[in-house]
C-alpha cells in the first residue's frame, strides 16, 4: 500500500479509486436497488392477495355456518376463492374443508379434485 505524505495525495487517491471503479460501484448500487424494490413489490402483492382471500374466506365461512350446511353446496364465494386466490393458504384451507366434508359424506370421487394439487 502506498504511503501518502499529505492530505491532497490522500484525496487524489480516493478520487482515482472512484474514477476507476465508478461503473462497478454504480452497477452494484443499481442492482441492489432493483432487487430491493422487486422484493418489496412481490411482498406487497402477496400481502394484498392474502388480505383479499381472507375477506372472501371469512364470508364463505359465515355463509356455510349461517345455512347450517357442511360446505358441500357450491358457492360463488368458494369458486372465487379457488379460482382467483388458489396460491393462498386460505384457498388451500377451504379446499381441505370442502374435501373433508365430501369425504365424511362418502363422496370420495369428488374429493380427488380438491386434493390433487
Amino acid at each position: 500500500m502506498a504511503e501518502h505524505s499529505n492530505d491532497e495525495e490522500r484525496l487524489l487517491a480516493i478520487v482515482d479509486f472512484f474514477k476507476h471503479y465508478r461503473n462497478l460501484i454504480l452497477s452494484i448500487v443499481l442492482s441492489i436497488s432493483v432487487i430491493g424494490i422487486g422484493a418489496y413489490g412481490i411482498k406487497y402483492t402477496q400481502d394484498s392477495k392474502n388480505n383479499s382471500a381472507a375477506v372472501i374466506y371469512s364470508k364463505w365461512m359465515e355463509a356455510v355456518s349461517a345455512e347450517d350446511t357442511n360446505a358441500l353446496d357450491d358457492s360463488s364465494l368458494f369458486d372465487q376463492l379457488i379460482n382467483d386466490y388458489r396460491s393462498t393458504g386460505f384457498a388451500q384451507f377451504a379446499m381441505i374443508k370442502k374435501a373433508s366434508a365430501l369425504a365424511s359424506n362418502s363422496q370420495l370421487v369428488r374429493v380427488k379434485y380438491f386434493l390433487r394439487n
